[in-house]
Parts: C-alpha cells; sequence; structure tokens
C-alpha cells in the first residue's frame, strides 16, 4: 500500500512542480504583457498618468513582496518603524519621470499604504474633495450610497480627475 501512494505521489508532484512558472519565465511573461498593453495603448503612450499606475497595480505590483523588501531594507531597525514615505518614479521614454510617493504605516500585519501622490497629486486629497463635495449634495448616507453603488458597478472605477 505505501509503495503504491508513494509512486502515485511521485508522478503527481513532477507534473505540479513544471505547472509552476519558472522565475525567469515569469519575468519574461509579464515584462512582455506590460510593453504590449503600453504599445497598443494611446492614452498611455500620451503620458495618462492613472492608466500607467493602473498597469502597475494589475500586472507588475502583485509579483512584489513589499514587506519582506521593507523588512530586509530596514533590518533590525524593523521594529522601531512607524510611518515612512516611499518614493518612486516611473520613467518614460521621451517624458520627464512621473513621481509617484507611498505614505505609509506600520501595522501589525506589515507596512499599509494610506496615501499615493501621484505627479503632486494625493489621492487621499483628491477623495476628500470628492467626498465633500457628495456629503453636501447628499449628507454621510448620500456618500456611502454612492460608494456601495461605485463598489457594486461591474465597471472598473475611474481615478477622479485632477483638480
Amino acid at each position: 500500500m505505501l509503495r503504491i501512494l508513494a509512486t502515485l505521489l511521485a508522478l503527481v508532484l513532477p507534473v505540479g512542480a513544471l505547472a509552476e512558472e519558472a522565475p525567469d519565465a515569469m519575468v519574461k511573461r509579464v515584462a512582455d504583457e506590460v510593453v504590449a498593453i503600453i504599445k497598443s495603448d494611446k492614452d498611455m503612450q500620451a503620458g495618462n498618468t492613472a492608466k500607467v499606475v493602473e498597469l502597475a497595480e494589475q500586472k507588475v505590483l502583485p509579483h512584489f513582496d513589499f514587506e519582506r523588501m521593507t523588512r530586509l531594507a530596514v533590518g533590525r531597525n524593523w521594529a522601531q518603524a512607524t510611518d515612512a514615505v516611499v518614493r518612486t518614479a516611473v520613467i518614460q521614454q521621451g517624458g520627464p519621470p512621473i513621481p509617484i510617493d507611498y505614505s505609509m504605516e506600520r501595522a501589525e500585519s506589515g507596512w499599509k499604504v494610506y496615501d499615493v501622490v501621484i505627479d503632486g497629486a494625493s489621492l487621499v486629497t483628491t477623495y476628500r474633495g470628492t467626498f465633500n463635495d457628495q456629503v453636501q449634495r447628499g449628507g454621510l448616507d448620500g456618500l456611502i450610497k454612492a460608494l456601495q453603488e461605485r463598489n457594486r458597478s461591474p465597471e472598473p472605477t475611474k481615478a477622479p480627475a485632477k483638480k
């Protein structure tokens, strides 16, 4: 019986191992996908930062272990960490870099982003203005209802326009 089980495991395990994508293949696949999307998207080529950020969030960022990267970079000081700002930039060919800053705080489960500033526009500040307008029109209940409707919507939500 054990011999049969061992034989079955030996047959099944390599199949599972082959099904997992190799690291270099994953990097090449994701890079190829991102380049193909950028080449076919006129808005991104024109510098639409919202679409670039959305692409990065969908295709690239899921493959990063940001908590581990930060823990390794901070080293033994990790336990003392509170808030942090991580400054990054999207480098675009033929155009200026687009600065993206992440305001973060350390929680029990690791670092959590609480604001993103893209090219000087704060996501929190932008939403604060939008939310305030909604509260003025329909009260807090109106804001909650609008957010619930937006979250139920099958279409992806669009970032509010810069003011």
